[in-house]
């Protein structure tokens, strides 16, 4: 399989969202493993890519965001500046942490309670 396999896939069933979205998932994804990062948007709802982001900048998730004014929800991880990015173009939106996330910081909780 070549490199760029998965890049055909994801690019294949990424789809410009015919609806409003509402809930939506973003997270870091490599397009290069140690060398280029972007963020990857997923319609939660609806379980499908909506966009690939070109790089993790704040301030491109946040002017992708601000053209989406319909999204309600946003799920994301804690770290990195996607939360703020969603503060300053959706003000009004309800910000919550990835399932994995949460799974990953309560089994390491509970792994740390002696």
């Amino acid at each position: 399989m070549s490199n760029d396999t998965l890049l055909r896939i994801l690019r294949r069933h990424t789809r410009a969202p015919t609806e409003p979205l509402n809930v939506v998932g973003i997270d870091d994804w490599a397009w290069r493993r140690n060398y280029r990062y972007g963020s990857i948007v997923c319609d939660l709802e609806r379980r499908c890519i909506v966009a690939l982001l070109p790089d993790r900048e704040m301030a491109t998730v946040e002017a992708w965001l601000a053209d989406h004014p319909s999204i309600t929800v946003v799920s994301r991880d804690r770290g990195g500046g996607d939360g703020e990015a969603t503060a300053r173009a959706l003000p009004n939106t309800m910000q919550v942490a990835d399932r994995w996330h949460l799974m990953e910081n309560a089994s390491g909780a509970f792994l740390d309670a002696d």
